[in-house]
């Protein structure tokens, strides 16, 4: 599918790769977001993850993946990572489950003791 505003092509990929199936790719400009379905062999659930790779071609004509951006490329990672966003919100619970885990597990950090103004590097008494 193109769009013709900001030349972005999104497709729904069912690629198998060493790390799980690619179910969403957002390409903008030089760059590529992929989200990844993986199963976990610990919790047997799936879970998701993502990556961000800029395309290049070399001078044969062969594209390579690489993992750093040149700085006009900071505004097609932004959106490409927001698509992936947008896809895994509209198209999973991920984000609902980790609402979830969090409420349940109410993470919280210990207080830490209070210094008494004698040992308060700023008390002038």
């Amino acid at each position: 599918m193109q769009n013709r505003n900001n030349n972005t092509v999104q497709a729904n990929v069912s690629s198998i790769g060493p790390k799980g199936e690619a179910v969403f790719e957002a390409v903008h400009g030089k760059v590529r977001g992929t989200v990844w379905k993986n199963f976990s062999g610990n919790t047997g659930k799936h879970y998701f993850k993502g990556s961000i790779r800029r395309i290049e071609t070399d001078g044969e004509g062969k594209v390579h993946l690489a993992n750093s951006f040149w700085p006009e490329d900071f505004k097609d990672v932004a959106a490409a990572i927001t698509a992936c966003r947008i896809w895994l919100q509209d198209n999973t619970d991920a984000f609902e489950r980790q609402r979830e885990w969090r409420k349940d597990n109410k993470m919280k950090r210990s207080k830490k003791p209070k210094a008494s103004k004698a040992e308060s590097p700023d008390s002038k008494e």
